[in-house]
């Protein structure tokens, strides 16, 4: 029996990713009202989860591809929230808020959050 103690030093719980495909205004606007302020209220409020949600934990200036890897890497868990249109291949449009930044950003955030759970999931 191994007397040593694993502490896990992840930052966050969760990495959520999440996008806004081809979304009319209405429901765009529902799901980053979801994403900003019910889930943080709900998850890190209430029970103390740490998040980190894409737009508002990122750094500004910081390597996007960089920014998504280590994200992932320090974070438990990856939430993949889906949306209408969430596996289809119509184009990404991003997540909220938008901008040309956020849409490059957004969609490798996806992309990549997507395969390595994928490839998680067969190791």
């Amino acid at each position: 029996m191994c007397s040593c103690y694993c502490t896990d030093v992840r930052e966050y719980d969760a990495y959520v990713i999440y996008q806004t495909q081809s979304l009319d205004k209405v429901t765009e606007d529902k799901l980053c009202w979801f994403i900003t302020v019910i889930l943080p209220s709900v998850l890190e409020e209430k029970c103390g989860y740490q998040l980190f949600i894409h737009g508002r934990d990122d750094i500004p200036g910081e390597d996007c591809l960089e920014q998504v890897e280590e994200r992932m890497e320090q974070s438990r868990r990856l939430m993949i929230i889906l949306t209408p249109g969430s596996g289809s291949d119509s184009e990404i449009i991003d997540q909220c808020p938008a901008s040309a930044q956020n849409s490059i950003t957004g969609s490798c955030d996806w992309q990549v959050g997507v395969i390595i759970s994928y490839l998680k999931m067969l190791s």
